[in-house]
């Protein structure tokens, strides 16, 4: 009976036994299912919040993109700066458009932006780079290499062409128009990249937008050189050139037409004659013509006198039609010449001879006429001047008057002219009748008979002794003029009366790209392309000798043919060089683009800070408000006329005050307060959350003179952290209290199990799998929880620290005590809860994409500068496991860093080597002692048991190198 009641015991204690172990996995069920409730919801939103950020980042960047492609204008400048915003953008080496010249064998760049490679502005062969970018054009599709050196379809040479231009890894895409290649826009990098779909459809999509306003800009180029081009020449034409539409009114008239009106552009065009005050029957003649020529497809010449500004002239014109592709007239082009001179020339030619003789007589000048023989004819003042009857000048006579010294020289040009029959023209000394020596300035032209044989030589001859004397002076004055003027820095031009230019400093020919020869001795108003023709500029210059007046400041903005588009601020006065010699006008051009774009930079930084919808906000060093935008009076309820000049401490709760005197004390010091969350009063009382950016205002010298502070309002974020924090705290009251109870069932199977020894093996048993069930529900527990929570259960350690040297006297520090062993187990436990919510990121983009994303994420969140690396490309996965541990593992160890290592910047690298794949996490922290055992690793120790649980279950080698002070190194690799 004993045995049987003893077998009856053993079997009521191995029931209950089970029923203890059926509790602790109904217990692990309810446990399981409510982390993975929980790992679900902060999947989601990491994935929603994600992916917002990413099509937030794009959407502001392409909008950059479009109001740079509206802004500007040429195609120069529209390459230059998408190129440069693109590569910014992307942090890439170089980016840039080239475009296909139309045999397909070269590319032309013709601006790049880059950054710490070299320019590859020019002419590149296409074939050099390989039938791999050529087969990928002619389908039209992108081309992405992430490491020249290792793709499978380029040869050696074709490699070596990338490289001697920096290209390691690019994105390029091509442009097609009418089936044919004619473009690209490239993004290179110097090193091997792995380009995500983001980043290529994103180059993709900037192509698409901008090349429309290349296009654009490129064919209104074509247009305006063109225009200039025709413009040049029928401006400098004497002719006066107009084109009428097919309803007679005018839709083209040069400068030299719009002058002989006395009209402007806008007065004259889309008038007819009539209109424009030609007389009736003028204007009926016209447009008989007009219709003339549209019917009969021929030009039509006349000859008709009008009256404008350059008085009454005869004209001779032709009216020629302008016929388009299909033969139809579209247009009447006509040129006009004025013949008024010409026709008077004729009637003077007839009458010439018979005046010649009285004429000369009655000159001041030295005339004479001479034919082969010699001299024929000279002038009364010719032989008065020397003294001597004609026969004593006839023939060769007049040349033993010359000076020796210039006989020589004046006799072989006079022969020379001769010979030629062309003009001449010379100084010389001649002996006057008193025996003295004067210069003479001799003029002589050929002489010819109606039919146009040449009869002799006609000229004259004029004293010009005193003339050279004053110029000798002149020209001294003129030197010492010269000579100060090139040594002024400011480009300036002096200017005759007429407004042509005797000269320029060697500022003005080096700032604006011309020669002596382009610009002395032509009218201001010709210099360039026209660009200095103001009427308002030429109304000014001419009033300054006669009204001895001047000018300052006169602003001009004008595209310069050689120095681009510039603003030239102009200041003109009176100077004499010598006295009583001529007038001179001295323009003086002040070159202030760069101050004019940087007060429109002030202008636009202004509009961007009023439009903010966050409170920017500047100050003294003193506190006190200086400037209020819009974004602070939505936020805080002030308008501006009540903040500036009220200290900044309007705004801070009294609780806060004690912030102010820290902030200003950084700002004196230079530095800047980033991302600083507080908390802030309204106008009406009430608090927000704000988060602060204060950075030091600066003078021309750099010394800090305030502060420019940005204000964001987090207070939504602030509560959503709040929400979350009261629902991690309930978990942990759920884990406690089944901590607790898995306890409680422990400690009653070890009293069982020591009341009866006889049952030990059976009991041992059991208590090895409660023990071990125990452990394992702990162990993932405390994974669960570990990555998550690990900073919100520190924040409790702390508080609970607190609260236990408060109750140090207390009956209750023993509970506090109790509390803080608690904390501190479950502070080491939840290292790894994040490790087992599987983020959305590793499912949709790869364990690369994942880690960069981390490594991005937890940088912002703890403040610790990181940087990630890889070259595995996106579309090379390893298995679901393997990528889940890796990732695991990589946010264990930035967690130990961010707890333990004190380091200011962590590096994440993925790579592919032969034998496997290498995960290597590093840190520049205080490192540790790796031979100590685990509970003396200051916090190390069970994360790098978690790491290397995890490696083991991947059958990762798994290796940590750190020594104290120089930081730490773990190493995961995984073989083939």
């Amino acid at each position: 009976m004993t045995e049987i009641s003893e077998n009856a015991e053993l079997r009521e204690e191995r029931r209950a036994a089970l029923n203890v172990m059926e509790d602790a996995i109904l217990a692990r069920k309810k446990a399981d299912a409510l982390n993975e409730q929980l790992r679900n919801e902060i999947a989601e939103r990491m994935r929603v919040e994600a992916a917002l950020r990413v099509i937030e980042e794009r959407q502001t960047f392409l909008l950059k993109v479009s109001d740079t492609l509206r802004m500007l204008t040429g195609s120069a400048a529209i390459e230059a700066e998408v190129s440069r915003i693109l590569g910014e953008h992307l942090k890439a080496d170089r980016a840039y458009y080239a475009d296909i010249e139309p045999d397909g064998g070269h590319a032309v760049v013709r601006s790049d932006y880059i950054d710490g490679v070299q320019s590859i502005v020019g002419r590149h062969r296409v074939e050099d780079f390989g039938p791999t970018l050529m087969a990928a054009f002619r389908t039209g599709k992108t081309l992405v290499i992430e490491d020249v050196a290792r793709h499978p379809e380029l040869t050696p040479t074709e490699r070596a062409s990338y490289a001697a231009l920096s290209m390691s890894a690019l994105v390029v895409v091509p442009q097609a128009k009418d089936g044919r290649w004619i473009g690209v826009l490239a993004v290179n990098t110097a090193g091997p990249r792995a380009w995500t779909p983001s980043e290529i459809s994103l180059i993709e999509e900037v192509a698409e937008r901008s090349w429309p306003a290349l296009e654009r800009a490129q064919a209104e180029d074509a247009l305006e050189r063109q225009r200039l081009l025709y413009e040049g020449v029928l401006t400098t034409t004497p002719d006066l050139a107009y084109i009428f539409d097919l309803d007679h009114r005018f839709i083209y008239a040069n400068e030299g037409l719009l002058t002989m009106w006395g009209k402007t552009w806008d007065e004259a065009i889309g008038r007819n004659c009539l209109e424009l005050g030609y007389e009736p029957w003028h204007a009926e003649m016209h447009d008989r013509e007009i219709e003339q020529v549209v019917a009969t497809k021929q030009p039509i010449r006349g000859e008709v006198p009008f009256t404008g500004t350059f008085g009454r002239r005869i004209y001779d014109y032709i009216l020629t039609p302008v016929l388009d592709a299909r033969g139809e007239v579209i247009a009447i082009a006509g040129t006009t010449r004025d013949v008024t001179d010409i026709n008077q020339a004729k009637e003077d030619l007839r009458e010439s001879e018979a005046r010649f003789r009285s004429l000369a007589d009655s000159s001041p000048v030295l005339m004479w006429r001479t034919d082969h023989t010699g001299a024929v004819f000279v002038n009364r003042h010719y032989l008065e001047y020397f003294g001597q009857p004609f026969e004593a000048i006839a023939g060769m006579g007049w040349a033993k008057f010359l000076h020796p010294d210039d006989a020589d020289a004046y006799i072989a040009t006079y022969r020379d002219a001769w010979e030629r029959q062309e003009s001449f023209e010379s100084q010389c000394r001649f002996r006057r009748h008193d025996g003295e020596y004067r210069w003479l300035h001799n003029v002589g032209s050929p002489h010819r008979a109606p039919d146009g044989s040449f009869l002799g030589l006609v000229g004259g001859s004029t004293d010009v002794t005193e003339r050279r004397l004053a110029e000798e002076d002149a020209r001294r004055a003129r030197e010492y003029a010269e000579a100060t003027l090139r040594s002024s820095s400011v480009p300036l031009l002096v200017l005759e009366s007429d407004l042509r230019v005797v000269t320029g400093n060697e500022a003005f020919y080096r700032r604006f790209a011309v020669t002596h020869e382009e610009t002395e001795g032509r009218l201001v108003y010709d210099l360039g392309n026209g660009q200095w023709n103001i009427p308002k500029l030429r109304e000014l210059l001419e009033d300054i000798l006669p009204h001895e007046s001047w000018f300052e400041h006169f602003e001009v903005e004008h595209e310069f043919e050689s120095i681009g588009r510039k603003v030239m601020l102009l200041n003109a006065r009176r100077m004499e060089v010598v006295k009583g010699g001529p007038e001179r006008i001295i323009l003086v051009i002040e070159d202030i683009t760069t101050r004019k774009r940087a007060e429109e930079g002030m202008a636009r930084l202004a509009a961007i800070v009023e439009a903010s919808d966050d409170a920017i906000i500047s100050k003294d060093l003193d506190g006190i408000i200086r400037t209020w935008n819009t974004g602070a009076e939505k936020i805080f309820g002030y308008t501006a006329a009540e903040a500036v000049g009220r200290p900044v401490t309007l705004l801070m709760p009294p609780d806060r005050l004690d912030e102010e005197p820290y902030i200003l004390e950084r700002i004196r010091h230079g530095e800047t307060v980033v991302h600083y969350e507080t908390v802030r009063r309204r106008k009406d009382g009430s608090q927000l959350h704000v988060s602060l950016t204060v950075s030091p205002i600066r003078d021309e010298t750099g010394k800090v003179i305030g502060a420019s502070k940005v204000a964001r309002d987090v207070s939504e974020r602030v509560l959503y952290e709040e929400e979350l924090q009261r629902a991690h705290d309930e978990l942990e009251g759920r884990v406690e209290q089944r901590t607790s109870e898995l306890s409680m069932a422990n400690m009653a199977l070890t009293a069982e199990i020591e009341e009866r020894r006889e049952l030990e093996k059976i009991r041992a048993d059991l208590v090895h799998r409660i023990v071990g069930a125990q452990e394992d529900e702990r162990k993932r527990i405390a994974r669960d929880l570990h990555d998550q929570l690990g900073q919100r259960l520190t924040a409790l350690r702390l508080k609970l620290a607190s609260l236990r040297d408060n109750v140090s006297d207390s009956p209750q520090v023993e509970s506090v005590d109790q509390l803080v062993e608690i904390a501190a187990r479950l502070d080491s436990d939840v290292s790894f809860l994040a490790a087992e919510l599987r983020p959305a990121s590793l499912d949709d983009f790869g364990l690369q994409e994942a880690l960069r994303m981390y490594a991005s994420e937890w940088s912002i969140l703890f403040g610790i500068r990181a940087e990630f690396h890889s070259n595995v490309g996106p579309n090379a996965r390893l298995s679901e496991d393997a990528e889940i541990h890796l990732y695991r593992i990589a946010q264990e160890a930035l967690n130990n860093i961010s707890k333990h290592a004190n380091a200011s910047e962590a590096t994440v690298t993925l790579e592919r080597f032969k034998k496997g794949v290498a995960l290597v996490i590093e840190d520049n922290g205080v490192g540790f002692d790796t031979s100590a055992e685990p509970e003396a690793v200051d916090g190390h120790g069970y994360g790098l048991a978690g790491i290397a649980e995890r490696a083991k279950l991947i059958r990762a080698e798994f290796e940590v190198e750190s020594t104290p002070g120089s930081g730490t190194a773990i190493y995961v690799r995984i073989p083939r």
